[in-house]
């Protein structure tokens, strides 16, 4: 009987138990929560693919737009003799030619509220042309000045500084003390300091591209570009 007894309240408990899990398993009306959901898909994307959107977008803002990048509703289009169309639906003309072989592309980009100008043009010849455009390439020029120099000294190297700078070009100002001569002193390195940046800043478009490398009164590099537009 004590065996009975003791087999009987098992079999209560374990009916008490499966009843309890009965009540929090999600129904068809329900919405499961959310321990007990796998996701199907990536909440983010990867790596890869965030990298791929950059360039994309990177490289849309070095072109003129095309095809779908137009965002006006009607365009006019210029022939290869150069004779101008009267505004056209834009769907209408991608629909007029073959979108594998051809790009509907910008003359120049859109003002808001002109019908923009566009051409359309060989795939080849927009590859043709992009091989064709010349590698633009930093070029960088560095002054050496010490901390003790002569404010007319100093003078001459600010107005070749400010050459460099008008044509877009990098300049890097090199501070540092001579081995032997005077040694400047905190306020004359400080006034220095800010008469290369106040010269670089008459520059329209300069600017200091970079941080400070070094210490005011030791070796220290400024660094300065000019306007990337040139």
């Amino acid at each position: 009987m004590r065996g009975v007894g003791c087999l009987s309240t098992a079999q209560s408990l374990r009916k008490v138990f499966i009843n309890s899990i009965d009540l929090v398993q999600p129904t068809s009306n329900s919405f499961a929560p959310a321990m007990f959901l796998r996701p199907s898909v990536r909440l983010l994307p990867s790596p890869s693919v965030q990298i791929r959107a950059y360039a994309q977008a990177a490289s849309l803002k070095r072109r003129l737009p095309r095809d779908e990048e137009i965002t006006a509703s009607e365009v006019c289009l210029v022939d290869e003799k150069g004779a101008f169309h009267p505004p056209t639906p834009l769907r209408q003309l991608l629909a007029s030619f073959d979108r594998r072989l051809f790009h509907l592309v910008a003359v120049s980009v859109p003002k808001a509220g002109e019908t923009p100008v566009c051409k359309i043009i060989s795939r080849e010849e927009l590859r043709e042309r992009e091989r064709a455009k010349p590698v633009k390439k930093d070029i960088v020029k560095q002054l050496e000045l010490n901390w003790a120099i002569d404010p007319n000294d100093l003078g001459h190297r600010l107005n070749k500084m400010q050459e460099f700078l008008a044509k877009g070009w990098r300049v890097e100002v090199i501070l540092a003390n001579k081995r032997r001569g005077r040694q400047a002193s905190a306020e004359e390195a400080a006034a220095v300091v800010k008469r290369i940046r106040g010269t670089a800043e008459e520059v329209t478009g300069a600017k200091e591209w970079k941080a400070v490398d070094g210490r005011v009164l030791g070796h220290m590099t400024m660094f300065f570009e000019g306007s990337r537009g040139n």
